[in-house]
């Protein structure tokens, strides 16, 4: 008689009268977790998925993960706390929720050392887990040290990690020393294209984890501990390799992105190898998909975490703004059966019958990491001594405003590129589609503050474009003609534009057109870039790196204006602006070092 779902439709049989909605009351609740992240891009795309992989994480924080909220399972699969931990952390206050996970963890964990794939271990699964599966404990120790900078719970359950690698180690020695014949259950659960093989993830999870024992065990000076991890990881990279490494094809497995991007964050890629393997990803992305996913959830959380780490955000922001099929963005546009506030469990949800296919799966959110870091350019939440923000440099992507509630105050980051090349897109009229999203019909031009007006239309498309800012193709199997000049007639010579994104303001597309449609604009300001943001430093912060993104050819030297007034920063000079350092130009960004405090500053091209 007690219990809860989550739904989309309520069906009401036997009421006594006529029902009508104000008689069905819907409650939303979940734990006691604040959120702590807010988010606004110029993406309407991107902030569209991070809402709803935001209400997605929330509606399955129910004193533990659960997987779903709405069928008859709602069970702790510790796949799913696995590839979410980060983003959880980063999205939500749960340092007590992950706590008292932990300790379920440890709970469930007998004599041996094995773990449930389920924990609480009451249905569903086995034991011992997939390893990508308990994979969880190590992963949510390692982010309580990372992102909340707290060593306490690595602390406290030493014992029993140390317990549960020990127990890694028999299932190894039992398959041999051979990852091949390590046989695991679910591996890179539902992808989008070929799935690698089950032993892939396997070996890149035992090996990951190996890596933040190596770390965690160094924070916590137990060096003789660190220094058995790094044994054991220059072991298991050895075995990986020997596995699955094609030297003649220079690839893992089955030479898709989520073998490149395994190989590539678990750090198994000689050095001669590491930047075939990253080429070799980002044309498979760019060229071979036309930046689409092929991975299932375990590859998706890798893929973004090696776009990121490598200074490739802008692959990354054109791949999460795909909105044809398979894409996160096809979730939320697609015309069949758009996603209002959920993450789904599988790509193709509409086309496949009722049974696994849940509309509100958390595990596939785990892309919300890297959107709040691409954008707020924040990697580190535990309030060290000093700060590194580096927002996204890229075209793509010419305004966002994110804030972090940390474990010592508020980081806020708010930025906009003015001037020089501005591009937007937006997907057809969602709000149209589906009442309930999140309601953005135009798509915003805009030179900014001191960046002038709009010069010249380099290139508008609506229908299916793609390509990147600075590179976008009209698809001529699903264009509209004469849209540039459209786009010219309303936009050129102002220095904001808005261009509605509802079919009916522009021709029909010629071709068939499969999927939703979108809207690519390109536009030049008269005045060179610059940037304009507002940045908010904790006190226990003493030195904060701040790197803004400018856009275009860098500058020789920018100026930080203040009102009316100007203050000249060459390349190398020191600002007379109070609590700012200095002020450099490196590789297209103003790089400002501030000292804790808030500021609002406007930097342009001389």
């Amino acid at each position: 008689h007690f219990t809860y779902h989550g739904f989309q439709f309520v069906e009401v049989s036997g009421y006594p009268g006529t029902l009508t909605a104000d008689d069905i009351t819907q409650i939303h609740f979940h734990t006691l977790s604040p959120v702590r992240v807010t988010f606004n891009s110029s993406s309407a795309i991107l902030n569209a998925i991070q809402n709803n992989a935001l209400k997605g994480q929330g509606s399955n924080l129910m004193s533990l993960p659960t997987d779903c909220d709405q069928r008859d399972e709602r069970l702790g699969w510790m796949g799913d706390a696995d590839l979410t931990a980060d983003s959880f952390a980063i999205n939500y206050d749960v340092e007590a929720f992950q706590d008292n996970y932990l300790r379920n963890i440890v709970d469930a964990q007998p004599a041996d050392g094995s773990l449930p794939d389920v924990v609480p271990f009451a249905r569903g699964g086995g034991r011992p887990a997939d390893v990508s599966w308990s994979a969880a404990f190590p992963q949510n120790v390692y982010v309580r040290y990372k992102i909340n900078g707290d060593l306490t719970p690595a602390a406290d359950h030493w014992s029993s990690l140390s317990l549960y690698f020990g127990n890694l180690a028999s299932q190894f020695a039992k398959a041999g020393g051979d990852f091949q014949k390590w046989n695991t259950p679910y591996g890179d659960w539902v992808p989008a294209g070929p799935k690698v093989s089950n032993q892939l993830c396997t070996g890149f999870s035992y090996i990951y984890n190996a890596r933040q024992m190596v770390e965690l065990a160094t924070a916590l000076n137990k060096t003789a501990d660190a220094a058995v991890y790094q044994q054991l990881v220059t072991k298991l990279v050895a075995n990986y390799n020997t596995a699955f490494y094609n030297s003649a094809k220079q690839c893992w497995d089955n030479c898709g992105q989520s073998s490149y991007a395994l190989a590539l964050l678990a750090g198994v890629a000689a050095p001669d190898v590491q930047q075939v393997a990253l080429r070799a990803l980002i044309n498979n992305i760019v060229s071979t998909q036309s930046n689409h996913v092929t991975v299932g959830i375990i590859g998706a959380k890798a893929l973004f975490k090696v776009l990121h780490d490598t200074n490739n955000v802008q692959v990354g922001i054109d791949l999460a703004e795909q909105t044809t099929y398979p894409s996160w963005g096809y979730m939320i546009y697609n015309t069949v059966e758009p996603a209002p506030s959920n993450i789904w469990e599988l790509w193709d949800s509409p086309t496949e019958g009722p049974s696994m296919n849940s509309r509100n799966h958390h595990m596939f959110s785990s892309i919300s990491e890297f959107i709040v870091k691409s954008a707020s350019g924040v990697t580190d939440f535990s309030c060290r001594d000093t700060l590194t923000i580096r927002p996204a440099q890229a075209l793509g992507l010419s305004y966002a405003d994110t804030s972090i509630d940390t474990v010592c105050g508020k980081i806020a980051v708010k930025y906009q590129r003015t001037g020089g090349v501005q591009c937007a897109k937006v997907p057809e009229g969602q709000s149209a589609a589906n009442p309930a999203m999140i309601a953005v019909d135009d798509v915003i031009l805009d030179c900014g503050e001191e960046g002038g007006v709009i010069q010249s239309i380099d290139f508008a498309s609506w229908g299916q474009p793609y390509g990147t800012c600075g590179g976008f193709v009209a698809n001529e199997s699903c264009s509209a003609v004469g849209v540039d000049a459209l786009v010219a007639d309303q936009c050129v010579g102002k220095a904001r534009c808005a261009l509605s994104s509802k079919a009916t303001a522009w021709p029909a597309p010629r071709g068939t057109c499969t999927g939703p449609r979108r809207l690519f604009v390109q536009a030049t300001c008269s005045a060179p870039h610059g940037v304009t943001a507002e940045i908010a430093i904790p006190t226990a912060i003493r030195l904060s790196e701040v790197h803004l993104p400018l856009g275009g050819t860098p500058p020789e030297r920018v100026s930080i204006v203040e009102g009316a007034a100007a203050t000249p920063i060459h390349a190398r000079g020191a600002a007379a602006v109070a609590g700012v350092r200095n002020v450099a130009i490196r590789g297209g960004s103003a790089v400002v070092h501030l000292a804790a405090g808030q500021y609002h500053l406007r930097l342009r091209a001389d």
